[in-house]
């Protein structure tokens, strides 16, 4: 098993990604959890078409590949908490609210608390940003995403 997983981890290399101990320890992870989830050999995880396809686009940095390559992964080990973050954010850009202000939710929809970040240069900014709080308010982002995706069930 330790063998397939760094065999695994050498096609990452081979396309040319630099993998530090952070990256190969979340790849093992990954790998191994969708490979027994699905019940394939674990280099069968990498040879999905979508992985391959960043892993040979010449226009991608490795960082960027990486980091896609990190997504597609976690979309496929975590598919319901993906299609719920992918929903939530879906509904906040409906909102249209201003880009000063990064609206977070808990980790993993835990409960229906957000969590705001934002920076101003100006008091018309601030008062963007207040507009923009105001305007969640009774929007209900998260019930409404956990009803749509029913990852609360």
């Amino acid at each position: 098993m330790a063998g397939d997983i760094d065999n695994a981890l050498n096609i990452l290399k081979s396309a040319g990604l630099k993998l530090g101990t952070n990256w190969q320890k979340l790849f093992k992870e990954l790998i191994t959890d969708i490979a027994g989830r699905e019940n394939i050999a674990i280099a069968e995880v990498l040879k999905s078409p979508f992985i391959q396809s960043v892993l040979k686009d010449k226009k991608l940095s490795g960082p960027q590949k990486l980091s896609r390559v990190k997504a597609l992964l976690q979309e496929r080990r975590f598919p319901l908490y993906s299609q719920t973050m992918k929903s939530f954010k879906e509904q906040l850009a409906e909102l249209k609210i201003s880009p000063k202000l990064k609206v977070i939710p808990t980790p993993y929809f835990e409960d229906e608390n957000l969590r705001f970040e934002f920076s101003y240069d100006t008091d018309d900014e601030l008062e963007e940003i207040r507009a923009a709080i105001k305007k969640l308010q009774g929007a209900d982002l998260v019930k409404n995403v956990l009803r749509d995706t029913k990852i609360n069930s």
